[in-house]
């Protein structure tokens, strides 16, 4: 690791900084409004103007220009098995009561964070040169505040979870807020155009179930930063069917949430997020962050 990662309270600086460079990284998929949500009977005609529903998808020269080497297509009842997989994990994330009221709780946290007049004051990290367990967990469930402070309270969520020492999946199902809000990332965008392409090659060949995986790298740019920041490299397993001359299309998108040592770039900001993410593959080596799994369901319709 560089001399870069002995700055003074690394992921403080990090936090604060970010806000500096967020306008830039940040646009509409970081709003978790109200007006995103819908009832989770309904996902698919959820009226989230995404790739699918603003004719992005349909954009012929685009779906020409997608390349499908990279992604694993399946049809029929390899496709079926991969759908029934989908729907039933979409299922199980509607009833995730547990996961909501964590969250809620986080927010509640946050709030008072926000609030407190000492709260710059108490983000002092251990001095030690090799901390304990439950220092580096202090220490990164006050960066956890600070992100949701800083408009990020997904990626402090995502922190806050792997506090714990067997910290279970964070599930988002199909018309939740932080569902729809994914959906209108350019990152979702860059996925759904191959999906249907693919979906446009099994209509064409007579199929009535396809399948697909694939994945994409996230950034600040074309995830936001609050997604960029809980999620990396997604991993996007998809099915469709055909129901009486369209396509229903079931998307899971998901990553392993942990931290893995990295070389410091010399670039703002990515050697501050990189310095923020040692810090973070530091605590994981000491027990203090437990990686587990992140998981979106989307559902779309889609007619070739």
């Amino acid at each position: 690791m560089n001399n870069s990662s002995k700055l003074l309270k690394p992921i403080l600086a990090f936090s604060l900084l970010s806000a500096a460079f967020m306008p830039y990284a940040i646009s509409s998929n970081t709003t978790y409004a109200d007006s995103l949500s819908v009832e989770a009977s309904t996902p698919i005609t959820n009226g989230v103007n995404n790739a699918w529903t603003d004719g992005t998808v349909n954009n012929e020269q685009l779906k020409e220009e997608a390349d499908l080497s990279t992604w694993n297509i399946r049809y029929d009842d390899e496709a079926k098995t991969v759908l029934k997989s989908i729907k039933s994990n979409n299922i199980s994330a509607l009833k995730a009561q547990a996961q909501q009221e964590a969250e809620a709780k986080f927010l509640e946290e946050v709030q008072q964070f926000q609030s407190s007049t000492n709260a710059n004051d108490q983000l002092n990290f251990a001095a030690a040169a090799e901390k304990t367990k439950a220092q580096y967990r202090s220490d990164f469930n006050l960066v956890a505040l600070s992100l949701g402070s800083f408009s990020c309270p997904f990626a402090g969520q995502a922190l806050r979870n792997s506090l714990q020492d067997s910290p279970s999946a964070l599930d988002y199902a199909a018309g939740s807020s932080r569902s729809n809000a994914w959906s209108l990332t350019s990152a979702y965008t860059t996925v759904s155009i191959p999906i249907a392409k693919a979906i446009d090659n099994a209509n064409a060949a007579g199929k009535t179930f396809v399948s697909g995986d694939s994945s994409v790298a996230t950034s600040a740019g074309n995830a936001g930063l609050d997604f960029y920041l809980a999620l990396g490299k997604v991993t996007v397993s998809w099915a469709a069917e055909k129901v009486s001359g369209s396509w229903k299309v079931y998307i899971h998108t998901y990553d392993k949430y942990d931290f893995q040592d990295k070389t410091v770039p010399s670039s703002f900001p990515n050697n501050i997020i990189t310095i923020a993410n040692n810090e973070g593959a530091k605590a994981q080596a000491a027990g203090a962050i437990v990686p587990y799994f992140i998981h979106i369901y989307t559902q779309q319709n889609y007619k070739p």
